[in-house]
């Protein structure tokens, strides 16, 4: 009976602690999973939209300078490069992984799109432009310039959108951190149960092997002061005790 007892007490210590093991296992899972995570997603979604002004602002300054600068200090060639330094940046807005971070992103993608088809559009012009071309130039300028205001409020965008997902995430770490301590907790629990359990049986059994060896000294004793011969045999009648 006492041995079924303590069966059942180890035996569910025993799934308490293999309960907690697995929590542990899958909180430590999901703390990588989302470190992973993090160290992905908290890398800065603005770098192409910066990128993608400062070239912008770079190829305007260009064309300020093949306008009324020294002839030879900015050439149409030179205007041309900025201005192809400036469209490759844009396809990287509806591709690969930035691209699907910024599909998140307000109207990071439409802005893009736009972009691409003023530059194509405005291509001609720009290759063909010439110093004397005043007027065009001003009209240049002003679309061109005009692609500068919904560049910045994507990137003000997305940097708000990045802090919005910085903090949920840091909701969710600390969450994972909460169930894994909460599982450390139990198996501490749990073990110590287990341990203070042991302790208990090995004094018990302790406590009895010293009573049992009290009762045989006695009975010992008390054959021993028989004045008659006295013999004890087990079933197998094999001589047990004698005085």
């Amino acid at each position: 009976m006492r041995f079924g007892r303590l069966f059942s007490v180890y035996s569910v210590l025993g799934v308490i602690i293999l309960a907690f093991s697995l929590s542990v296992i899958f909180s430590f899972s999901n703390l990588r999973r989302y470190e992973a995570l993090a160290r992905t997603e908290l890398t800065d979604t603005t770098w192409i939209l910066a990128q993608a002004e400062i070239e912008l602002i770079r190829f305007l300054y260009a064309l300020d300078l093949y306008m009324y600068g020294e002839p030879d200090v900015v050439r149409k060639e030179d205007v041309v490069a900025h201005m192809e330094i400036f469209w490759s940046r844009l396809p990287l807005f509806l591709e690969g992984r930035e691209g699907r971070r910024l599909a998140r992103v307000g109207d990071a993608q439409d802005t893009a799109r736009s972009a691409l088809k003023t530059l194509a559009r405005l291509e001609p012009a720009i290759t063909g432009l010439r110093r004397e071309d005043q007027d065009g130039y001003r009209v240049l300028r002003a679309e061109l310039h005009g692609l500068l205001a919904p560049l910045k409020r994507t990137l003000i965008d997305a940097r708000e959108w990045q802090e919005a997902s910085a903090g949920i995430r840091t909701e969710r770490l600390d969450r994972i951190y909460a169930e894994m301590i909460i599982a450390a907790i139990g198996i501490l629990v749990s073990t110590g149960c287990l341990v203070l359990l042991l302790l208990h049986e090995i004094r018990l059994a302790h406590r009895a092997q010293m009573a049992e060896k009290r009762a045989l000294a006695r009975l010992s004793e008390a054959i021993e002061s028989f004045s008659d011969g006295f013999s004890l045999f087990d079933k197998d009648d094999r001589l047990v005790l004698f005085n």
